[in-house]
């Protein structure tokens, strides 16, 4: 797989039963045994796996789709990063010690308090990252909201 994502510029097209058929293939492999050459074949495989990631990791941010691709995902992702970070750079956020204001979109149980949609609440930058990759919150804007095209 990693090969022929080297060779083009544009993503590869990854179905899922690809990845199914390699992830069977590496937990039989796992099961099966458990030396030391198996140990750092895995690890071999981890390492091109992880390559793999990065590459199609950069050609996303330089603008290609990953289609219908198994990994197809990592576009909402990034892109969702990349809109909180252009925002929070250029000061589109209210923030105060460091923490973000985000509005509830669902049902949330923070620092021992329900809060409903609609409820604002300072968070912290990572939290609220992680909680606006969940489709949890989203962060207040100062500003309507513009796209990046």
């Amino acid at each position: 797989m990693l090969s022929k994502e080297l060779k083009d510029e544009k993503p590869e097209r990854i179905a899922e039963q690809q990845v199914e058929d390699l992830q069977l293939i590496f937990k039989r492999l796992s099961m099966k045994y458990s030396d030391k050459i198996h140990d750092e074949e895995l690890k071999v495989y981890s390492e091109l796996a992880d390559s793999l990631f990065e590459v199609r990791l950069a050609k996303v941010l330089e603008g290609h789709s990953l289609g219908d691709s198994f990994d197809s995902w990592e576009e909402e992702i990034l892109s969702k990063l990349r809109e909180f970070y252009v925002s929070f750079v250029m000061g589109h956020y209210p923030v105060r010690n460091g923490k973000v204001l985000c509005r509830v979109v669902k049902e949330l149980y923070f620092s021992g308090t329900v809060l409903k949609p609609g409820d604002l609440i300072f968070m912290e930058v990572k939290k609220a990252v992680g909680l606006l990759l969940s489709g949890v919150v989203e962060p207040c804007s100062l500003f309507k909201k513009t796209r990046r095209e």
